[in-house]
């Protein structure tokens, strides 16, 4: 993760069990699995401390599960942080992502206008990989920060394919939504680490 520091500020995040969340996202192939991309979560304080809160309420992880979607998704002071772990067709990438936003606009947290748009957009915003695809190794970084989203694509050859700033709320519920809607294929991993590591913390 050396990529972060010389491109973002990354101070006003929280640290401990309930300011981190990360899962691996693997793919079923008839006996065997094929690891597809890790994913890392982090949070501001004020979104740690609320889970914290969920957490520590006494209730069962299936009953606040929801609760702390929701808390993640509206966060105001996130870092994600992806690394691909196969190479992967920029078309396919694209379509997971209009497929991942697609349920965010089915959940309510962005209207269909929003997700045309932002459909719309992908393959112009990622066209600077259109020969390349997915490489082995490549990282993508989203900073949030207080109703804008900055996105960073860092290719293992060291080269910034894409580094872009969009200012609203737009973005950031759509990143964080297609983590953390309750059909997303990430959701149960990250909710899974905060409750183990939790369980954990002293």
């Amino acid at each position: 993760m050396a990529a972060q520091r010389p491109f973002f500020d990354l101070g006003s995040l929280a640290s401990g069990p309930f300011a981190r969340m990360l899962t691996l996202y693997e793919e079923s192939f008839l006996f065997f699995s094929i690891d597809v991309l890790s994913l890392e979560v982090r949070f501001g304080s004020e979104v740690a401390e609320k889970v914290k809160s969920i957490v520590q309420s006494g209730d069962e992880p299936s009953q606040f599960a929801d609760s702390i979607a929701d808390t993640a998704i509206h966060a105001e002071d996130a870092f994600v942080h992806i690394r691909f772990l196969r190479d992967i067709r920029l078309e396919r990438f694209i379509q997971e992502a209009r497929e991942s936003t697609k349920l965010v606009s089915e959940a309510g947290i962005i209207d269909n206008t929003s997700y045309e748009h932002i459909s719309k957009n992908l393959p112009i915003w990622y066209a600077s990989l259109a020969d390349r695809g997915i490489n082995k190794g490549d990282e993508m970084f989203y900073r949030i920060r207080s109703g804008s989203l900055r996105t960073l694509y860092h290719g293992v050859d060291g080269t910034i394919y894409v580094d872009k700033e969009d200012k609203g709320r737009l973005g950031p519920l759509a990143v964080l939504g297609g983590y953390f809607v309750e059909k997303s294929k990430f959701r149960k991993g990250l909710l899974q680490s905060l409750f183990r590591d939790s369980a954990s913390s002293p």
